[in-house]
């Protein structure tokens, strides 16, 4: 169970209106001694040569955005929206290392506003 996904014993007095489905799926019971991955590989290779609708972009398959997101991560640092790193900075200031984040980050304009985080409000 993840953090987010509540225990079935629990009682809510009515339906929790949602479901699961989980699948695993061996590969090498539907296609023995390695030939998925070949197979696999064969038709992502497929997928990406086709023509593209427009001369600007490419032909994506699913996890190609995810991995151009990784590379440009690794190169450049994680992206943060405004509001997300308007909240970092409020949370650094109330632990008081501000001086730990990005300048990106510290150099925000001070009359933006972002929500304060839950987990560090002052009980």
């Amino acid at each position: 169970f993840g953090p987010d996904i509540p225990m079935w014993n629990i009682d809510r007095n009515g339906a929790i209106d949602y479901g699961h489905c989980f699948l695993c799926i061996d590969p090498e019971q539907i296609t023995p001694g390695g030939e998925f991955g070949a197979k696999l590989k064969k038709y992502l290779e497929r997928m990406r040569g086709l023509p593209v609708a427009d001369e600007g972009l490419s032909v994506l398959v699913p996890g190609d955005p995810e991995k151009c997101e990784e590379n440009l991560a690794q190169e450049k640092g994680v992206r943060l929206n405004q509001s997300i790193a308007l909240g970092v900075r409020n949370l650094a200031r109330e632990l008081g290392c501000v001086e730990c984040l990005p300048i990106e980050i510290r150099q925000l304009p001070e009359d933006a506003t972002a929500a304060k985080h839950l987990f560090a409000s002052k009980h």
